[in-house]
């Protein structure tokens, strides 16, 4: 069964008493809480984007010391393969692992 009256929208700005053409005192926008409000969120996003940056140069460092103990692994490879040592390395990112066989 359908009703035939209309439905008031509550979010337009018609409905609202603020947003009618009727309404003639506007609140300020800039309220000392609105105001306080904003610095607190920009104290947040700086301390926010500055442990983001600390974040990546840490991991510029931990990706820095796996490429130089890769870089280990295969100079000892290198510098062993005459005395008939094999080295196995796994290249892997998250886990650099290496392993000795003796033949």
């Amino acid at each position: 069964m359908l009703h035939a009256y209309a439905v008031a929208q509550p979010l337009s700005p018609t409905s609202s008493r603020e947003g009618s053409p009727e309404c003639k005192v506007k609140r300020p926008a800039n309220t000392e809480r609105l105001r306080a409000l904003n610095e607190e969120r920009l104290r947040m996003e700086t301390e926010y984007f500055r442990e983001k940056a600390g974040f990546y140069r840490m991991q510029k460092y931990f990706t820095a010391l796996q490429a130089k103990k890769v870089r280990i692994e295969l100079e000892r490879m290198h510098s062993s393969s005459s005395n008939g040592t094999s080295y196995h390395v796994d290249l892997d990112i998250s886990n650099v692992e290496t392993s000795i066989n003796t033949m």
